[in-house]
């Protein structure tokens, strides 16, 4: 029996899960930059330009890893979509 492909997931413009990478848990794209870590440090006060700077990320990547664990909380306990696309751009622009 032929073995499955292993397939790269897209999740965003800057966030990939890959299970050649980090087995396969959210990085950023063309790193082995956890997401989760991404997040952990801004939960410890590091600003989005901080984050950037410090994983030589574009800060649009940062933005995007923010508005994904705030998508996935909001599906996890009310089974409903995250904030609507229109507010998102206003977010993403002020952040």
């Amino acid at each position: 029996m032929p073995k499955k492909a292993i397939q790269q997931r897209e999740i965003g413009k800057y966030i990939i899960s890959d299970p050649r990478l980090c087995h396969g848990e959210p990085t950023f794209r063309g790193t082995r930059k956890l997401v989760r870590d991404c997040i952990e440090m801004a939960a410890h006060g590091l600003t989005i330009d901080e984050l950037a700077s410090r994983a030589g990320l574009p800060r649009e990547a940062i933005v995007e890893a923010l508005h994904l664990a705030a998508e996935v909380l909001q599906r996890y306990y009310t089974d409903r979509p995250a904030v609507a696309s229109r507010h998102r751009e206003r977010l993403s622009a002020s952040a």
